[in-house]
């Protein structure tokens, strides 16, 4: 287990109701982190970000986060001074130096100190994916911290899950569920789509996508419903992903993760090279926003040989 995922699990079993996000300036970092710890800690739990002083809405964060639909606010980030840090119970500082005031030093605190994806020039596409990358590191890390504990299912009187090809009445709880995972959901439904629904009791719980171009397909859109997860519902979609995979006349899968690469190897993905990936799979919204960014590329036939 990595330092992160130590202080991933920390935070997650502190029971926190109020987390601090803290930088020594107020940079891309504090308003890309508190954009998603917002969009995935339950409603119970408060989330501030501040430094010292104020600063700016900084337009590529909310340009990367609205790729996962996630929301910032136009005000700018706030001074510390200005955020009551009275019932403050865990702190979460993403510069190298930390701004923690004297008041708050025995305060849970975990230290990221990730580069500031604003610094340095370059390109526009260079720029941009810097706060992606940034922003899917974030993103790895607070999905983590904000994993639930799943309560044991009823032993009895648990409606069946059916799985099978998505209707058009079933597009919106899709996109409900692919924001709460922060999965990109601006081109679900489009050209050369296959989605999968899982429902239970008419309520759609997990979802998984497959967009096609010749021979070749991607592994998309991918999430299950927390109540659901770890109970294997994941296996499930995608073997029957895989038989839409054959019906559609793919023989090789490609999948783009930064949150689940030992769940698909364990069904058989190897890692590849983004550049393995066909141009035309690369067009897809899900392989543009997490590569580049750090995320893994992975690849399996459809048939084993």
């Amino acid at each position: 287990m990595s330092s992160w995922e130590a202080d991933a699990d920390l935070l997650n079993s502190s029971g926190a109701r109020h987390a601090l996000i803290l930088s020594r300036t107020h940079s891309a970092l504090g308003q890309l982190a508190q954009g998603m710890a917002r969009a995935l800690a339950p409603r119970q739990i408060r989330i501030s970000s501040a430094a010292p002083g104020r600063g700016r809405v900084d337009p590529l964060a909310q340009r990367v986060l609205a790729e996962l639909s996630v929301g910032v606010a136009d005000e700018p980030p706030r001074a510390l001074d200005e955020v009551d840090t009275a019932d403050v119970q865990a702190i979460v500082v993403l510069s190298e130096e930390d701004p923690t005031p004297p008041a708050l030093r025995g305060v849970l605190k975990v230290h990221w100190p990730l580069p500031e994806p604003a610094d340095g020039g370059g390109t526009g596409e260079e720029k941009l994916a810097r706060y992606r990358a940034v922003r899917n590191e974030l993103r790895r890390r607070l999905i983590r911290v904000f994993a639930r504990e799943l309560a044991a299912p009823a032993a009895t009187g648990a409606a069946t899950i059916a799985i099978g090809p998505a209707s058009g009445g079933d597009l919106g709880a899709i996109q409900q569920l692919l924001a709460a995972s922060l999965l990109p959901l601006r081109d679900v439904g489009g050209a050369h789509q296959r989605f999968l629904a899982a429902s239970e009791g008419g309520r759609v719980i997990g979802c998984a996508g497959l967009q096609v171009a010749g021979q070749d397909g991607l592994v998309r859109s991918m999430a299950v419903h927390w109540t659901r997860r770890n109970a294997g519902l994941g296996s499930r979609l995608h073997e029957r992903l895989l038989f839409e995979a054959v019906l559609a006349g793919v023989r090789t899968l490609y999948v783009v993760t930064s949150t689940a690469e030992d769940f698909f190897a364990g069904h058989g993905f190897r890692k590849v090279a983004p550049e393995a990936v066909p141009a035309a799979l690369q067009a897809s919204e899900e392989y543009t926003a997490f590569v580049p960014g750090g995320s893994t590329v992975m690849s399996r036939p459809v048939s084993p040989a």
